[in-house]
Formats: C-alpha cells, sequence, structure tokens
C-alpha cells in the first residue's frame, strides 16, 4: 500500500524516539494541504485555501492509526505531569521515513530534481515553513533550504493555499491576542 502524502508529513514532523509530534502548530493545515494534493480537487463554490482548512481537520488521528496498521508506528499512552493523558506515536519501522527524507535531501541539498510526489511535499513543508527542519541540512545554512524549498514550491497552487491558510491562522491569532490585551488594559486602567 503506497502511503498518502499526508502521511509522509506526519511521519516527518514525529520524533521517532519519543513519538512526540515536533512543529505541528499547522500540521492539520498541512494535512488538508496534502490531502488537497492527493485528492486533486477543485470545486468552484469554494477557494482552496478554505477547502485546505476543512479537509485538514480531524484528520491527524486517522492518519495516525492508519500508519500504526502498517507497522510503522506503534500507540504508547503518555502522562504529562503524571495526570494528564495524551498519545504518542513512537517508530517501529523507519525504511519509510527514511526514504523520504532521503528524496528530501536529495532535492533540497544535492539539486536532485524531485519526482512530483517529493515536490508536492516539499511545497507543503516550505509553506509550513518547516522544510529546513525535516532534513539533515549537512552544513546548509537554514535560508539555503528555505531557498531552495520555495524554487521547488513556486506555481505550487496547493503550497500557496496552505501558506495562505497559515497566515490567515496567524493573522485570527494574533488579532486575538491584541483584543484580549486591549480589553484587558481597558478593564484594568478603569476606563
Amino acid at each position: 500500500m503506497t502511503n498518502l502524502i499526508a502521511e509522509d508529513l506526519v511521519l516527518l514532523l514525529l520524533d521517532d524516539e519519543s513519538g512526540k509530534l515536533e512543529h505541528a502548530t499547522y500540521l492539520d493545515t498541512g494535512i488538508g494541504g496534502a490531502l488537497l494534493v492527493e485528492l486533486d480537487l477543485a470545486e468552484k463554490s469554494r477557494t482552496a485555501e478554505d477547502l485546505v482548512g476543512r479537509l485538514g481537520k480531524k484528520r491527524r488521528d486517522v492518519l495516525l492509526h492508519r500508519l500504526r496498521q502498517r507497522g510503522i508506528l506503534e500507540e504508547k499512552e503518555h502522562r504529562t505531569l503524571g495526570l494528564i493523558p495524551q498519545k504518542r506515536w513512537p517508530t517501529v519501522d523507519s525504511a519509510h521515513e527514511t526514504a523520504v527524507r532521503r528524496a528530501l535531501g536529495d532535492a533540497l541539498l544535492r539539486g536532485v530534481r524531485p519526482d512530483q510526489r517529493t515536490a508536492a511535499l516539499v511545497s507543503l513543508l516550505s509553506s509550513l515553513d518547516l522544510a529546513h527542519k525535516v532534513v539533515d541540512r549537512e552544513g546548509l545554512p537554514a535560508r539555503e533550504v528555505k531557498k531552495r524549498a520555495k524554487e521547488i514550491a513556486e506555481g505550487d497552487w496547493s503550497a500557496k493555499a496552505v501558506g495562505d491558510a497559515v497566515a490567515a491562522a496567524q493573522a485570527a491569532v494574533t488579532a486575538a491576542v491584541i483584543a484580549s490585551t486591549a480589553a484587558t488594559t481597558a478593564a484594568t486602567s478603569g476606563t
């Protein structure tokens, strides 16, 4: 069975030993973009940015369970501070992830022209600003890896949709923080 691009994205962002998701702030948005790419979906009544958000919601666990069923990950219960239950997903079989990372390294570090699937994954990682974090940069500065990822992603409509969705989410969080700060300031100053 072939892995979905969304599954590859999840694998790349999991710490293999602890099973903890790293850099997962906008993972649902990235998953939505990956599923959009996988489906090659185009719906006139909705924007790609809207579809990315809708497709990514509540898919993380589905992808993690699929990877567990195929023997790539293991599901473990973990308690933070001994109280708060969390699931961790340590890697059991890293062969596929190693091959994906090798293809990413070839494309991002060694200038090898990526296949369509690798290019799509690079585009998604670039739009999430994570391309430089999922490969061993082999001494290259992060900005060089980011630049190469951006070059590969140019013209990729799904990466643009993911980037737009991430920017919109960041703007919403910023607006909420500013509104909360303003309300707190007004309440404490008596105005």
